[in-house]
């Protein structure tokens, strides 16, 4: 027995209830082809990129078009579905079938994923990307990305983050870069590992070094090793998804990634004692050791990505470390993966 509430379906004029109906459709619809058009806005104000940027772009979208066509359909099944079910006071099934749904999409995303890379080559032709050599580049780095991801790890000084980013890396069977980065830097500048640990930490020359650091004679050896720091991040990142940690990843892959960026923190008295249990007593107290490494951290983000160090907005997502302890970070991290 039809109710008053949806009474008014059975008698309204086809035409009046479409124009109420498919309107905020087509406006949604709309909305989302944005995506698409924002995309392409962006790509050809970049200098590094433009129409190639935009060849690319045009080439892989019709891939996302396809995932999101995936979800849709199990989406749009699933609730008429849920909607049959409750209709039969079957509340049961209901239940099931959004589980099933969940199920679904996660198969069918696993499934995706591994058809785009092994056949990345194919699929990219068949969009027309081998036109020319830039295209052709362009469109296989942008396909990659919108196939897997990566997480950055920046973190504050005994806060777990470097421990955290291992486990993350572990359970998801993917690399780590942290003191591997290092090595890499070594091995391209010629510089004692030792020595670039430290410039990677610390802004060049401090608080008075844009004012009187030998840059006026050209770029310095914190200069030079930042470039290679970039170079080589963003060829591990197009290697295969992984985990980096520190070293100003997630500002050096803003543009070329789709990484997701996190940063762990935690109270002064939990990585005061957390710093000499790993590292031992020193001459200076945990608390001034503390300061004095973050300091130098947020000043070399700074100097060198003009960003603040440990801003939330700069971040998908902060843990404090103290508060949720190690392992649940790693548990959230490897969900959000």
């Amino acid at each position: 027995m039809e109710t008053k509430s949806n009474q008014f379906l059975g008698e309204t004029e086809i035409g009046i209830l479409m124009r109420k109906y498919a309107v905020p459709c087509i406006i949604s619809l709309l909305v989302g082809a944005l995506y698409n058009i924002v995309d392409q806005i962006f790509i050809a104000n970049a200098s590094y990129l433009g129409s190639y940027g935009n060849a690319a772009n045009t080439v892989v979208f019709p891939l996302t078009v396809v995932a999101l066509a995936i979800a849709v359909m199990i989406g749009d099944g699933c609730c008429a579905f849920v909607s049959i079910s409750l209709g039969k006071k079957e509340t049961k099934t209901a239940k099931q079938s959004v589980g099933n749904a969940v199920v679904m999409l996660l198969v069918s995303s696993i499934v995706l994923t591994v058809i785009y890379l092994i056949f990345s080559d194919q699929i990219i032709a068949m969009f027309g990307g081998t036109v020319n050599e830039e295209t052709y580049l362009h469109s296989k780095e942008y396909f990659f990305y919108i196939s897997l991801g990566i997480i950055t790890i920046s973190r504050e000084f005994g806060s777990g983050g470097r421990t955290i980013g291992k486990k993350v890396a572990e359970k998801l069977e993917i690399p780590c870069y942290d003191s591997e980065l290092i090595h890499k830097i070594a091995v391209e500048s010629g510089f004692a590992e030792k020595y670039i640990e430290d410039a990677g930490k610390y802004a060049p020359g401090g608080f008075l070094s844009p004012a009187f650091s030998n840059r006026a004679f050209g770029p310095t050896n914190e200069d030079y090793l930042w470039q290679i720091q970039y170079k080589i991040i963003t060829e591990l990142a197009e290697k295969g998804p992984c985990v980096i940690v520190g070293r100003c990843a997630d500002y050096i892959l803003r543009d070329k990634a789709d990484c997701l960026k996190v940063f762990i923190h935690a109270s002064m008295d939990f990585r005061a004692k957390r710093i000499v249990e790993i590292y031992g007593e020193q001459e200076k107290t945990p608390m001034q050791r503390l300061k004095e490494k973050d300091k130098r951290r947020a000043a070399y983000h700074r100097f060198y990505t003009d960003m603040k160090w440990g801003h939330a907005q700069n971040y998908h997502i902060t843990l404090d470390s103290g508060e949720l302890g190690i392992d649940k970070c790693v548990e959230i991290l490897q969900s959000l993966y």
